[in-house]
């Protein structure tokens, strides 16, 4: 984790540890409460939120918050309409707890602009379709603000944008913000931004794609430029977007003890990860069953690619352009340290596993084969 992440991650446990101090004022969300500004002795999510937001007994129903960070007790609840921005310094603890979109309600779930940590939450279903703007389908974090999501869920999520927004299903992490993701299920989360190429060759599809990363929208997590990820013990699977099926940074991006399976980049690069600059992947699991547009069938990096130590198979990635399970433009593509099988990736046209426009492709084995590439 780079210096900057390990500060990061030290505020969030900060955060963690002040709001479970002794003497340390939270609020509950009542399970039957109605989604609503209500004085019916029942405290709601958005009253909450309110509450915490003012500092004060706004919302009689919830009781004053204290000082920030407030932390907020969860239970499964629906959200029937846009909830209120958070802006101030929030935890969120659900020990498994959902929150989810209800079915009358099109929106996203949380926007965010504050320091914000999700400790033991599933965001379910969350929706964002915006013409030209940018958004997360569960959670949008806007600038100079870090969100932490620590052992929770983000599954199911959807982003639609009019070919000139961008983001993500699931997270979008605006310019200047961070997302810390420690221990997170990334599942099923769609993002679109009906860009197509039909009638057109693969060259002009290329060049498209250059001119237009930017407008790329990503299945789970979209980070802007100036804006920062990292990921630890964390799972991609199911994820569908543009470009970056699990994840489309502009910076580097940094994976640790995550795994990646049948996630998809339907119109570009990277069907698990895709960044502008390098992908760095160390001590993952199995990589299976990826699939990218153009190349990177698992990891796109237009500045190199590295995953080392891999524990288990990579499987059954495919490309339609090159590179079946890593694709760099320029710079290296690395993978090594290889126990498991390499077997069944495919690109249509160069590197059945990997590809380095403007350097060197290499793969190191600790223990394995390679089969059928």
């Amino acid at each position: 984790m780079s210096g900057t992440g390990a500060w990061a991650l030290a505020l969030a446990l900060l955060l963690l540890a002040a709001a479970a101090a002794p003497g340390a004022r939270g609020l509950t969300v009542d399970a039957d409460a109605p989604d609503a500004l209500n004085d019916d002795g029942l405290c709601s999510l958005r009253e909450a939120i309110e509450n915490a937001n003012n500092g004060g007994n706004t919302n009689t129903d919830c009781g004053a918050p204290g000082a920030a960070p407030v932390s907020i007790n969860l239970p499964s609840l629906s959200v029937a309409g846009a909830l209120p921005q958070i802006t101030t310094a929030v935890v969120f603890e659900g020990s498994g707890s959902s929150v989810v979109r209800g079915a009358a309600y099109g929106g996203g779930l949380f926007d965010v602009d504050a320091d914000v940590v999700f400790d033991g939450v599933v965001l379910q279903d969350g929706g964002a379709s915006v013409g030209s703007g940018e958004a997360g389908g569960c959670v949008t974090v806007r600038g100079g603000n870090t969100l932490t999501l620590t052992d929770s869920v983000v599954a199911g999520c959807r982003f639609e944008a009019d070919r000139i927004g961008r983001g993500a299903g699931g997270v979008f992490v605006a310019a200047g913000a961070e997302l810390i993701a420690d221990g997170v299920r990334f599942e099923n989360n769609h993002g679109s931004s009906n860009i197509t190429f039909v009638g057109v060759t693969l060259q002009e599809v290329l060049n498209r794609t250059r001119a237009n990363e930017r407008l790329f929208v990503a299945g789970a997590v979209f980070v802007d430029e100036g804006a920062s990820a990292s990921f630890v013990d964390t799972l991609f699977a199911g994820n569908v977007g543009d470009m970056g099926g699990g994840v489309y940074s502009f910076a580097s991006v940094n994976l640790t003890r995550c795994e990646f399976s049948e996630n998809a980049a339907l119109v570009g690069h990277g069907g698990a990860v895709a960044s502008h600059d390098v992908v760095s992947v160390l001590d993952a699991g199995p990589i299976e069953r990826n699939h990218a547009a153009l190349g990177g069938g698992a990891f796109y990096g237009y500045g190199g690619v590295a995953v080392r130590e891999v524990e288990g198979a990579i499987a059954g990635n495919q490309a339609d352009f090159s590179g079946g399970v890593a694709y760099a433009e320029q710079g290296d593509v690395l993978i090594t340290g290889v126990v498991g099988d390499v077997r069944d990736n495919a690109a249509r046209l160069h590197g059945g596993v990997a590809r380095a426009e403007g350097g060197t492709a290499q793969l190191t084995f600790v223990d394995g084969n390679v089969v059928g590439n």
